[in-house]
């Protein structure tokens, strides 16, 4: 379990994916830059949500990044 500040990266478009999560608290927001250096909020997860775990499966990085929109706590 891990408690993730407003603003605070959970992992970014290209890390090694190497675990997923599970929402308790708060919400996460999953982004990627788009060509203009603007942020493209692809979805965002509140509590019970999972994500990233596709990921993990076909051995690959992150294909977007994940940060915490608020005060979040989640399972890793």
């Amino acid at each position: 379990m891990r408690d993730y500040k407003k603003q605070e990266p959970l992992f970014h478009l290209g890390d090694e994916a190497d675990r997923f999560f599970v929402v308790l608290s708060g919400w996460i927001k999953l982004y990627r830059g788009t060509s203009e250096g603007e942020e493209a909020v692809v979805a965002l997860f509140t509590r019970g949500d999972v994500f990233g775990e596709a990921a993990i499966f076909n051995g690959a990085g992150y294909p977007l990044s994940a940060m915490a929109s608020e005060d979040s706590k989640v399972i890793e």
